[in-house]
């Protein structure tokens, strides 16, 4: 598990060469990762990440000499309220809806719940199911599924129940209800909680809604 701080990245001035000169911005440690904003293209003086990285790519042909840019960035996030820029990252392969293991069942409930989680596969986000999943899937005896819909981001912090499936009923287990929010960035974060029982399980669904 991994903790993340956002980065507010501020351009404080800029004099650009409008035909040749460009500055990137991108939400991860290379430039292979989305962009955030360009100038001059996009009026936008100020960035915030979603990870713990921050690339900036200035280029100039240099057949004009500007003072080019000025900038300013810090760590924040530790102390925010908004679980959009404080969670912790849950990539754990093993909560796939199509992972089975008969060997090694976990347990959420034996799980130290603390604060809000993202959910992730191999670094990718996914998000929890919110339909019936197949009792033993997701590494446990009764996964764990939404019973509704995500919120969309106007929505803000929302509750939703959660179900188990078992014994060929979708809703066998009706575990404790977690709190979900959209994020900027086509994600969403979980605050989890421990379930009503053993043996079950938060899900991560592989499909696109």
């Amino acid at each position: 598990m991994e903790l993340i701080f956002q980065i507010p990245f501020f351009l404080l001035s800029t004099s650009l060469e409008g035909c040749c000169d460009s500055i990137r911005v991108y939400d991860g440690p290379t430039d292979s990762y989305p962009m955030l904003g360009q100038l001059p293209q996009d009026q936008i003086h100020e960035f915030n990440s979603t990870r713990n990285n921050l690339t900036v790519v200035f280029r100039s042909d240099g057949s004009v000499t500007r003072q080019g840019f000025r900038a300013q960035w810090e760590f924040s996030g530790s102390n925010s309220t908004d679980p959009c820029s404080n969670y912790t990252v849950l990539d754990e392969p093993w909560r796939a809806t199509n992972y089975s293991s008969s060997s090694n069942v976990r347990c959420d409930r034996e799980v130290l719940w603390d604060g809000w989680y993202r959910h992730m596969y191999h670094g990718q986000d996914v998000r929890m199911p919110e339909y019936c999943v197949e009792e033993k899937m997701c590494g446990t005896h009764a996964p764990l599924w939404i019973d509704g819909t995500h919120p969309q981001l106007q929505d803000g912090v929302v509750t939703r129940q959660v179900c188990g499936s078992w014994n060929s009923n979708c809703c066998y287990f009706r575990s404790n209800p977690i709190r979900v929010k959209a994020c900027p960035g086509n994600y969403y974060v979980y605050e989890f909680v421990r379930p009503s029982g053993c043996q079950l399980a938060y899900c991560a669904a592989l499909i696109k809604y």
